[in-house]
């Protein structure tokens, strides 16, 4: 068996030493990880070299050691199983890589020479979800946030464009929590979603239901310890269930920030959030404030029978533009149906079956306030003041049952070409 405690407490004496300054925190990581890997079965050495890729700048000149830190995307499928030594060897050499990859960089400043333009915010989805950060999408229950998540991951893993967008290809860690979404229940829905689009996605898409807990700092370190390597796109479903405390609380919520920041920092990926809004009329994610403090981005799902909208929520974006045309989908099962302007629920309307056709002329393409989309059209309604308000309604109504407008609070977005 690996003596890995008693070789931590004497890194950690030796730590305490302040008479020798030769070797940095990481150069000591560094001689530890050959010390311990050495320890290993030749056999057990071969595995690990063929599952993990070679940094070729950390190399340890005592030992004459090249140092394999990062784990290449199917090692965990290459692991051997119920071996203890390489089990005890795999936790350690984690956390030693999560040690030098914030030692290594860790509170050294750039002058603004330093910060080149392409530092600049980029996106997974462009204008919904950044390629760094953490990105809440919320709506009321079962309103398609899982399905709309689940869509991108595919299009992700399997590196497809996701309704005309363009997406990176990658891995996707799907974490969900739901009673009702284990592994068992999400797969199928997984396969009908790959059916759809004739996705591949090969191993790029991993699925983990049990707990984990985003304010308990173990519980995210043993998710990153058993799903090594890098990734797109992490999926938490849904918040609630990833966290012990009350949501409203800011020690709770601040505690789970730093879980959600830690796994998009260390598997540099962007991190969505599925969570809940409040009860009633709310249309604000239920929580703390420092809900919305510690996310990126934000987009709100709203469902009506079998249309589902997904918007992105411009107060929830920081230091970046959001979207503004909105997804609209058609929900058939667990899959969404993009909605063309031309097709709504699944067919044409002819220009003699548009509603209030005349009006809808008048209306520009794009988002406006629907007070000024209401001027607009004020010569074509007739009535008392009363009248003409019931009238309006009823127009905006219609065109939103054919699918020519998106509304959402006091703004209205027209589809049509």
């Amino acid at each position: 068996m690996v003596d890995i405690d008693d070789d931590l407490e004497s890194q950690e004496a030796d730590e305490r030493d302040h008479t020798s300054h030769k070797a940095t925190l990481r150069e000591k990581r560094l001689g530890q990880w050959s010390k311990q890997f050495y320890r290993l079965d030749w056999s057990l050495q071969e595995i690990w070299t063929q599952t993990h890729r070679l940094t070729k700048e950390d190399t340890d000149e005592e030992f004459g050691a090249e140092i394999y830190l990062e784990p290449l995307p199917d090692a965990a499928a290459r692991y051997p199983k119920g071996d203890q030594a390489f089990d005890e060897f795999l936790e350690f050499s984690e956390d030693v890589r999560r040690q030098v990859t914030r030692s290594k960089n860790f509170q050294r400043g750039s002058t603004l020479a330093d910060i080149g333009d392409d530092d600049r915010p980029t996106f997974l989805l462009d204008g919904l979800i950044p390629t760094a950060g953490i990105t809440l999408d919320y709506g009321k229950p079962k309103t398609g946030k899982s399905a709309w998540a689940q869509k991108v991951a595919v299009c992700i893993a399997a590196g497809l464009d996701f309704d005309g967008e363009p997406v990176p290809r990658g891995r996707v860690l799907i974490v969900t929590l739901d009673p009702g979404a284990r592994k068992r229940n999400v797969k199928p829905r997984l396969m009908e979603i790959c059916n759809r689009l004739g996705a591949e996605v090969g191993n790029n898409l991993v699925i983990v239901d049990d707990p984990v807990i985003l304010n308990d700092p173990q519980s995210v370190a043993s998710l990153l310890r058993k799903n090594p390597g890098e990734f797109v796109l992490v999926i938490i479903d849904p918040l609630y269930k990833a966290i012990i405390g009350e949501l409203t609380q800011q020690s709770v919520m601040e505690a789970a920030s730093e879980g959600m920041k830690t796994i998009a920092d260390e598997t540099g990926a962007a991190v969505l959030i599925l969570h809940h809004e409040g009860r009633g009329d709310s249309t604000h994610a239920y929580g703390s404030i420092f809900l919305d403090a510690a996310v990126d981005a934000g987009m709100h799902t709203v469902r009506k029978d079998d249309r589902v909208v997904v918007t992105a929520d411009a107060a929830l974006f920081k230091n970046t533009e959001p979207r503004e045309a909105p997804f609209v989908y058609r929900l058939e099962g667990p899959y969404l149906e993009s909605v063309s302007p031309a097709a709504p629920r699944g067919k044409s309307v002819a220009p003699a079956e548009v509603p209030h056709r005349e009006m809808l002329a008048l209306i520009p393409d794009g988002k406006m306030q629907k007070r000024d989309a209401r001027k607009l059209i004020e010569p074509l309604l007739s009535g008392t003041p009363e009248a003409r308000e019931k009238q309006w309604a009823r127009v905006r109504a219609s065109w939103e049952a054919a699918g020519l407008i998106v509304q959402k609070g006091g703004m209205m977005w027209k589809v049509t070409p």
